[in-house]
C-alpha cells in the first residue's frame, strides 16, 4: 500500500503467525481511498485474533481496552483504520492459531492480501480470481 501500512512479523511459540500491523492514518493514499474499504475476506480453517495496541458486519471501532477480538473461521470481515482519525497511526496485533490445514493465515497470505488491497482500494481495480 505504498508505505501506508507497515507489517512486522513477530515470533510467538503458540501462534501459527503473528504480525504487528501499523496503518499511518494521515498517509495521502489512505486519505484519498477513505471511502473505499478493503474487500471482505474469511479464513476457512483458522481463527484470526486482533488486539488493538494504540488508537482509538456491523462496523465497530476497536480500542485498546477492548482486549482481543476473535474472528471465527468462515466469518467475513475486514480491518481498516477509522476515517478522519485524529491520531497519526493505528497499530494492532494480528495472529492465527496453529492448524494442520493448508491455506493458512501466514506471511504469504498477508503479503498477497495487502497487495490485493493496494489494487482494489488504492488503484480502484477489481479482483480477478483466474
Amino acid at each position: 500500500l505504498n508505505g501506508a501500512v507497515v507489517t512486522r512479523v513477530l515470533k510467538h511459540p503458540q501462534h501459527a503467525s503473528t504480525f504487528e500491523v501499523t496503518f499511518f492514518n494521515n498517509y495521502p493514499q489512505l486519505i484519498a481511498a477513505a471511502s473505499r474499504k478493503a474487500p471482505l475476506h474469511f479464513h476457512p480453517y483458522q481463527e484470526e485474533h486482533l488486539e488493538v495496541l494504540e488508537v482509538e458486519g456491523d462496523e465497530r471501532t476497536l480500542l485498546p481496552d477492548d482486549g482481543t477480538i476473535c474472528v471465527r473461521p468462515w466469518t467475513n470481515h475486514r480491518v481498516y483504520p477509522p476515517q478522519n482519525c485524529k491520531f497519526e497511526s493505528t497499530k494492532f496485533l494480528l495472529w492465527a492459531d496453529q492448524t494442520a490445514e493448508t491455506f493458512t493465515l501466514d506471511l504469504i497470505f498477508l503479503t498477497h492480501w495487502y497487495s490485493i488491497q493496494g489494487r482494489v482500494v488504492l488503484q480502484g481495480k477489481g479482483i480477478n480470481l483466474l
